[in-house]
């Protein structure tokens, strides 16, 4: 039982290595933001995938309109946590799904819209 479980460790350990080099060996941010996601897609077809055969189309099409809106809304918060205080803003080309998305959303819509990071001070 001991070696199973150092052998599911080393896969995981290394299926992480693998995924963070995967997403850090670009060096676009939005490329970066889109390979940081992928796991969402790759999940939600692989569930996808195992439910076609006792699910209905509505509930397929549902699953997949949910995984773009979480992959997009993952992408949306790892560019605020790794990319609000770069010197030019970080904008995307799925940036104009956001407002489809999440209306509330207190994201700006352009460069120009982004406030300057000041260091703390208020």
């Amino acid at each position: 039982m001991i070696i199973f479980r150092m052998i599911i460790s080393g896969i995981i350990a290394l299926s992480l290595v693998i995924y963070f080099f995967y997403v850090f060996v670009v060096s676009s941010p939005c490329e970066r933001l889109s390979r940081a996601t992928k796991p969402i897609d790759l999940g939600t077809s692989l569930v996808v995938t195992l439910s076609e055969p006792w699910s209905s189309p509505n509930t397929l099409s549902s699953i997949e309109a949910w995984s773009a809106k979480t992959r997009l809304k993952a992408a949306v918060l790892l560019r605020i946590q790794f990319y609000s205080k770069s010197e030019q803003p970080v904008i995307c080309d799925w940036d104009k799904y956001v407002e489809v998305v999440s209306p509330t959303s207190s994201l700006p819509n352009d460069a120009n819209q982004i406030p300057e990071y000041n260091g703390g001070e208020k």
